[in-house]
């Protein structure tokens, strides 16, 4: 009988020789092999697959840092571990396997040179076992509701030399100085939950935070390009007060210093803010940014009647930061047509600083479309058209109106937007709405929102004079 690292070559073991198999392996303090277990997501639902990942891998490092090779038992590497996970219930009991796993207890030795030896495997420097489970409720009994443990427990060895038997075997002696036992080595521990199932009209929001620069000759604009760490904030209308009420752009500051949001959180590397497994319910959403400095807030709102309750995917929401050529910024509100998806993006309102501005639109689509917007100033204004058409196919179309007089009534801009895709015709009526810089306000005696009208006055986020809600 030869120690392994006298006889590799001479038998032709060839993995070990590119392993630079050569004498006894240094096993240290930690474990040298590691078990991780990571589930796919921290709650399940009814019908949900409880998907759960296994990773094996050596970890065996050495004083100067590298990995070297792992001896052990026989059949450990690549073992049904699957099997061996133990998950606890709600209660604190062991969960009921489905099927019966590998025996808990090595197997027995036997005798080799008047020594007791046991078959073994080299696990490699770079050996990983990783294996995903579809769906742990094919192996396991899950039936209660609650959270859940689980948590691979399994014996292990690391020898820290091994010998080549007559037949050829590999195999390690019980009586190596070397020997670690591990009863048991074990994984991390995973928790996840269990749930009842959601209630019926839950869905995700996801807001889209934008830039859209125009303003250009030929009438295009840029792709939008979303605006990172924008604050976003989602309130329940229901919970807004009162006093805050119409709810629109003019309060808007108000509801974000004042009102208690449903959910918070801030866009991603992309401008996307996401809110999930939301109740059916009337929000508002609201957005802050540096590049939305001049008008605070973005707004929109979902309405419990919106459609896209009843969906499979998020519900999209599209705040707009509109930029003019001059560089003057524009909060945007977006409509979404449905089929080939069409996106209008007009202001929310227009800030007058002289007797003429520019009233910018842009039209989104991956696909053809007709469009035909109007614009109705109110008296005492003229606009340079009263209408424009546009074919819009698989681009971003920008259209401006040009308002200018001396206006009799500083009120809203009605507009009117008439789409036909294949065939099929949809219009839409809204509104623009006016407010007027502090200077310009003051040369025409007026306040600066003109006639239309005014919030609050709030005092501390409170409506001076208001009455109190119950």
């Amino acid at each position: 009988m030869k120690k392994a690292c006298q006889t590799i070559a001479a038998i032709g073991l060839p993995l070990l020789l590119m392993l630079g198999f050569a004498g006894p392996i240094e096993i240290f303090a930690q474990e040298p092999v590691k078990i991780n277990l990571m589930a796919s997501q921290p709650a399940y639902v009814e019908g949900d697959p409880i998907q759960i990942q296994i990773r094996v891998f050596n970890d065996n490092l050495n004083a100067g840092g590298s990995i070297d090779p792992v001896i052990t038992r026989n059949g450990f590497f690549y073992q049904d571990f699957h099997l061996l996970i133990t998950f606890i219930d709600p209660d604190g009991l062991p969960v009921v396997r489905k099927f019966v796993g590998p025996a808990d207890e090595p197997g027995p030795p036997y005798r080799i040179n008047g020594r007791d030896a046991v078959l073994a495997e080299i696990i490699p420097p770079d050996g990983d076992n990783s294996y995903v489970l579809g769906d742990a409720r094919d192996y396991y009994v899950f039936t209660k509701r609650g959270w859940y443990t689980g948590q691979v427990l399994v014996p292990f060895d690391a020898f820290s030399e091994a010998d080549i038997d007559e037949s050829g075997n590999l195999v390690a002696y019980l009586d190596d100085p070397g020997l670690r036992s591990f009863n048991p080595l074990a994984s991390n521990k995973i928790r996840f939950e269990i749930a009842p199932p959601e209630p019926e009209g839950r869905a995700a929001i996801h807001v889209d935070v934008r830039l859209i620069q125009v303003g250009k000759k030929d009438k295009s604009a840029d792709a939008a390009d979303g605006l990172v760490n924008a604050e976003v904030r989602l309130f329940k209308i229901a919970d807004i007060p009162l006093s805050y009420y119409p709810i629109n752009w003019k309060t808007y500051p108000v509801i974000w210093s004042y009102a208690t949001a449903f959910r918070s959180t801030l866009t991603d590397g992309s401008g996307l803010a996401k809110f999930s497994s939301l109740p059916q319910d009337d929000y508002l959403i609201l957005a802050q940014h540096k590049l939305a400095a001049d008008f605070k807030n973005l707004g929109a709102v979902v309405k419990s009647t919106d459609r896209g309750w009843l969906g499979d995917g998020p519900i999209i929401e599209y705040l707009t930061v509109i930029q003019k050529a001059d560089g003057k910024k524009l909060p945007g509100k977006t409509t979404g047509f449905a089929g080939s998806q069409l996106l209008v993006t007009e202001p929310e309102y227009v800030e007058w600083d002289s007797e003429q501005q520019v009233y910018p639109f842009v039209f989104e689509t991956a696909d053809a479309w007709e469009v035909t917007t109007s614009l109705s100033p109110p008296a005492g204004f003229k606009v340079d058209k009263k209408s424009i058409s546009e074919i819009i196919s698989d681009q971003v179309k920008v259209v401006e109106f040009v308002v200018s007089g001396d206006g009799k009534e500083w009120k809203e801009t009605k507009v009117k937007h008439k789409v036909k895709h294949k065939n099929k015709v949809s219009t839409v009526d809204g509104e623009i709405g006016i407010k007027l810089s502090k200077k310009f306000a003051k040369a025409k005696g007026l306040g600066i929102y003109g006639h239309s009208a005014a919030p609050g006055p709030f005092k501390g986020g409170k409506k001076i004079g208001a009455v109190k809600q119950k």
